[in-house]
């Protein structure tokens, strides 16, 4: 559940809907599902039902009617990250995260002489200040300890450059890389960070981070 990439488990177990029911894809302006109907475990007779529903704010809903499957269900970041086990049937409703950590993108290969914008998205709407950190060695370390859960430290701040004050939810740094024949083939880390007061305990999210290197 933690390894690998991260992920929304409805039912984590072997379905074969090959075998029997349905799996149904549907979508509206408010929500987007997916529902497993009477689909049976691998090399069983048994019936799963249950469904998805995600929305444009990143919260979801997981609905079961007759599962009988037992298995592990939850959500998980991936990339061996800790996840926390809660007991579904004893502590409903409840949060996953206090903080969906941003989204941190290039809008196009970085090139020597070229004009790049680092885009930060998925900033919780009261993002008051946004900052890209930009580094030489990769990190990870669990920022959890300083009231940042599910957010984490991926490299040393050797630049530090703030960004244009966020809306709706995003924020973009437009910088023009040097034309330098030296600086070819240089390699460093990058990630972003938004202040939003009550997001967590220290008022901080951070985002995923990107390895840079410069090319032609």
């Amino acid at each position: 559940m933690e390894g690998q990439g991260a992920r929304i488990a409805m039912l984590w177990d072997d379905l074969s809907p090959n075998a029997g029911g349905a799996v149904y894809v549907d979508s509206s302006p408010t929500q987007w599902m997916v529902t497993f109907d009477q689909v049976p475990q691998f090399n069983t007779g048994d019936s799963n039902t249950f469904q998805v529903q995600i929305r444009p704010d990143g919260s979801f809903t997981l609905a079961y009617g007759t599962v009988a499957a037992e298995c592990i269900a939850g959500v998980s970041f991936g990339n061996d990250r800790p996840a926390q086990q809660i007991d579904l049937t004893a502590d409903l409703p409840l949060s996953t995260w206090s903080a969906i950590p941003a989204t941190y993108t290039l809008s196009a290969s970085p090139a020597l002489g070229t004009t790049v914008d680092f885009q930060l998205n998925d900033l919780p709407a009261n993002a008051s200040v946004a900052s890209v950190f930009i580094g030489v060695n990769q990190l990870e370390n669990d920022l959890a300890v300083i009231g940042m859960p599910t957010c984490f430290q991926y490299t040393e701040t050797a630049l530090w450059i703030d960004c244009p004050a966020p809306m709706a939810g995003s924020s973009t740094l437009t910088l023009a890389l040097p034309n330098d024949p030296a600086l070819l083939g240089a390699r460093f880390v990058t990630q972003g960070a938004a202040v939003a007061l009550g997001i967590n305990a220290l008022g901080v999210v951070s985002s995923n981070a990107i390895q840079v290197n410069l090319g032609r």
